[in-house]
């Protein structure tokens, strides 16, 4: 078949969709059938196969070298490199740096790395990984590294850097929050300054290290964040970000009262609910913000999993509706909003789960408006709903509020 009968243009969308396929053997499988079909699909498929560079074994590094070193072409197309080892943490030495790679992938803007032990790696590996120079968006996760400082020397060594992601990240060695603060300092008028998107996700006991990634963050999402969260270090940072322009928010109402309060007595246990603990994190943080820029906050309420004395699973916000109210726009909270920076604040968002359907985003919406007063700001409400009629995987979802 030497050509196709559909128009060139709509097939290269279909080739484009197939190269957004998440699973790499479904993607390359795909990919590789369509380069054969015609020759007219032959460069766009070929364009897609290789745009995104997936490596699970360190041999097929050796033989992707072998590939784009006879066909030298091939590696300019591509922009995308994912290494993510087979046998997860198990694995020995992982050339992700290969000279001969760093040399050749001249186009690369993209870096995942998953699933890795770093100290697999020699003490000062960050330096062959920032090689790639021209990297401009790291995502790591599922990482152990030995200490803080591999994390911190990894981000600083990519000088192109503007997205940083990071979840689900461990460390063999603790640092004290001085050594923290030192880590922070090295370097910190020159560090990360072309890093504008930085976002954190699911990280336990994340050191007070956020401030080594630099000044110039613009949007800031903070996902996923337990009670052993840095609140200090990351108020911290936001007053320092100038040009912050968006930050997005999600807060887990986690309902177990040792990992809150550090003098769990009963009447504590009683008193500190976990919404109100979340209302004096999230006002921290409004107060913190300094940037005349700011233009979107989205909070994100997640409630926790539990199981119940028979032994299923249902989810529980630990509170009511009134202190949910409450954390989003308490007076603290429009006390904020209506002062500094933020009387500037355009859009506000609000993603809860709900388990009645006379709470829609509609009564959300105008119950927020209601509670925040007369603000020139948009308020946006997304609701989803969890009702106990509504069946949702495998889980027993009960009221997730209380009345």
């Amino acid at each position: 078949m030497d050509e196709s009968r559909l128009p060139l243009e709509l097939c290269e969308l279909i080739l484009d969709a197939s190269g957004c396929e998440f699973y790499v053997r479904l993607r390359y499988d795909t990919l590789r059938a369509c380069a054969l079909t015609c020759k007219g699909w032959h460069p766009r498929s070929r364009y897609n196969l290789l745009h995104r560079v997936s490596f699970r074994r360190p041999q097929q590094i050796e033989r992707f070298l072998s590939t784009i070193t006879a066909n030298p072409a091939l590696a300019d197309l591509v922009h995308e490199l994912h290494v993510t080892p087979a046998d997860a943490h198990r694995h020995g030495f992982f050339p992700i740096a290969n000279p001969q790679l760093v040399t050749k992938l001249r186009n690369m803007r993209h870096l995942a790395l998953r699933q890795f032990n770093w100290d697999t790696f020699p003490p000062i590996y960050y330096v062959f990984v920032g090689k790639f120079n021209l990297v401009s968006s790291l995502q790591i996760s599922n990482i152990m590294f030995h200490s803080p400082r591999d994390l911190v020397h990894l981000v600083r060594y990519l000088p192109k850097l503007n997205q940083l992601s990071c979840g689900v990240l461990q460390f063999q060695v603790s640092y004290t929050p001085e050594d923290c603060e030192n880590l922070c300092v090295i370097r910190e008028s020159s560090a990360c300054n072309e890093l504008y998107t930085l976002t954190l996700w699911n990280l336990t006991d994340f050191p007070p290290i956020i401030r080594a990634f630099g000044t110039k963050v613009i949007d800031m999402n903070l996902q996923e964040l337990d009670a052993s969260w840095p609140w200090e270090d990351t108020c911290a940072s936001v007053t320092r970000y100038r040009y912050l322009r968006s930050i997005s928010l999600s807060l887990t109402v986690d309902g177990s009262p040792d990992a809150w309060s550090p003098t769990p007595t009963a009447a504590i246990k009683k008193k500190r609910e976990p919404l109100v603990l979340l209302k004096e994190h999230f006002t921290s943080l409004l107060r913190s913000i300094r940037s005349d820029y700011m233009h979107t906050i989205s909070i994100q309420l997640s409630p926790s999993m539990e199981r119940s004395a028979g032994g299923t699973w249902h989810m529980t916000y630990h509170g009511t509706r009134a202190l949910a109210l409450d954390l989003i726009c308490g007076q603290e909270v429009r006390d904020a909003l209506n002062s500094g920076p933020l009387v500037n604040l355009t859009l506000l968002y609000v993603h809860v789960q709900e388990n009645s359907l006379a709470h829609d985003a509609e009564w959300w919406c105008k119950t927020l408006r209601e509670r925040l007063g007369p603000v020139p700001r948009e308020i946006r409400a997304h609701v989803d709903y969890y009702a106990p009629d509504i069946p949702r995987g495998i889980y027993s979802y009960e009221q997730l509020w209380g009345t």
